[in-house]
């Protein structure tokens, strides 16, 4: 993973904290890493905060993460890729039908993360 000097930069929405700090320091360690809690914190930092991946839990405390991606998506005209993750294997394809590169099923390993988010960085 050699981007140059700049690092990518990746918005996550989960509210887990144990989920989000776990997420967050393993991405840490290759791209710059921003978490949000919910997804009114994600959308009111999104046109100061330019990410490169986007990285949404499913269910937040104030929306699904797929209402979110439709959300941002209409504020911009950037075609940011996303990643959802869900403990759930049944929103898989609810998360492909509305656009997201890639379904991070929970648990996840740390591989498995860094895999996911590789591939999405590299589709668009």
């Amino acid at each position: 993973m050699d981007y140059g000097s700049v690092r990518p930069f990746i918005i996550v929405a989960e509210d887990d904290e144990d989920c989000a700090r776990a997420v967050s320091v393993i991405l840490s360690e290759h791209y710059d890493v921003s978490v949000r809690g919910c997804g009114r914190e994600v959308v009111a930092s999104f046109e100061i905060e330019q990410p490169d991946l986007l990285i949404l839990d499913y269910q937040l405390p104030d929306i699904n993460g797929l209402r979110l991606v439709e959300t941002l998506r209409r504020r911009t005209d950037l075609e940011i890729p996303a990643v959802m993750m869900s403990a759930y294997s049944n929103r898989r394809e609810a998360s492909k039908r509305a656009g997201f590169e890639l379904f991070l099923q929970k648990p996840f390993g740390r591989a498995e993360l860094l895999k996911a988010v590789e591939r999405a960085m590299t589709k668009n």
